[in-house]
């Protein structure tokens, strides 16, 4: 399966749509005010990458080599789990440094997986897991709310457009891995903003079945009680948050509370959908890059580091409307994620 179009390597400069206008190396259009924005950071990033692929073609190396060494033994399940565990731990903390410059997108398919402690879930609940799922999913009954986001998940993107020519197995892989989820974790079933994270981790390559478990260690072990009512996980994230502007940008908050807007009112889904549906892509990605691997501070991290490169402007707008239009400019113009990141 292939998410880019043409033969484009990941990190290739900006490229013409065939419908017309430009689109980014994922596949995703560039707004036209944000063209030229986006070919100077594409510019400078792409300076970067090759540095950043040896060090990673390195690192990458090294962290299979303790796959092969592990797979050589004849371990228990319980020892397996155990073994799964230590791998991730120890990438998390080898990576802690390097994913503050980025993973290279062609090894976020390797990368990511491990850093979410995949290969730990799939021994500890059984490899024959999502096989089985899938089974299931062939004679359930259809979930007329997913059916209806399919649609909805990145529209006009060439992986996930039924009228394109890999949309529709894109939407059919998009469809598997949410029903599967809904099966596998009932009490919190299909929710919004999960065909979003699922979206992006098949754009980026991620194997179906380890996808599928990515999403379960976002509902279950990243954002818990965030998805399902009464998302009692995400009420207190936003009043964290709070606290955490109150004391990083007293003055802002002050202003902002002047105004009248309730910093829920944004953030919240910046933390459901861990930025994915309201930034550049290069951007969110490099925003999953620290959230997998350090943990959930970093989307706080993120969010009070959007905030405060907004605040000059935050800080003029007279109104409720214009404080959200300056944060929305932001998002959608946000294509330096080195600027964001080192904030």
């Amino acid at each position: 399966r292939g998410t880019m179009s043409g033969e484009d390597e990941p990190g290739a400069m900006a490229r013409e749509g065939s419908q017309g206008g430009t689109l980014d190396e994922y596949g995703f259009v560039v707004a036209a005010e944000y063209v030229a924005a986006y070919k100077e950071t594409s510019l400078l990033q792409s300076e970067r990458r090759a540095t950043l692929r040896e060090q990673w073609k390195v690192l990458t190396r090294e962290l299979r080599e303790e796959d092969r060494k592990a797979e050589e033994l004849t371990l228990s399940t319980e020892e397996a789990v155990k073994t799964a565990g230590h791998r991730t731990r120890s990438a998390r903390k080898v990576l802690r440094g390097p994913v503050v410059h980025g993973v290279p997108p062609e090894y976020r398919p390797y990368v990511w997986p491990l850093l979410c402690g995949v290969d730990k879930a799939r021994h500890a609940r059984g490899e024959h897991v999502f096989p089985g799922l899938l089974q299931r999913c062939e004679g359930r009954e259809r979930n007329r709310e997913l059916e209806l986001d399919l649609d909805r998940t990145f529209p006009g993107h060439p992986l996930l457009d039924r009228e394109g020519a890999n949309g529709g197995a894109g939407i059919a892989a998009l469809h598997r891995i949410l029903n599967s989820y809904a099966l596998y974790n009932p009490e919190v079933g299909y929710c919004q903003s999960m065909n979003f994270i699922a979206g992006i981790l098949l754009i980026m390559d991620v194997r179906e079945e380890d996808a599928f478990w990515m999403v379960s260690h976002v509902s279950d072990s990243l954002l818990p009680n965030h998805f399902a009512p009464p998302m009692l996980g995400a009420q207190v994230d936003n009043k964290v948050f709070k606290v955490l502007l109150s004391r990083h940008a007293p003055e802002l908050k002050a202003h902002l509370d002047t105004l009248g807007l309730d910093t829920a009112m944004v953030v919240s889904q910046w933390f459901l959908c861990i930025f994915c549906n309201k930034m550049p892509c290069e951007t969110v990605c490099r925003i999953w890059d620290l959230v997998f691997c350090k943990g959930p501070q970093a989307i706080f991290q993120v969010a009070l580091a959007i905030f405060r490169l907004c605040e000059a402007r935050l800080l003029v707008a007279d109104d409720m409307g214009g404080a959200v239009e300056a944060i929305r400019g932001f998002e959608a113009g946000g294509f330096n994620p080195d600027e964001l990141l080192e904030t």
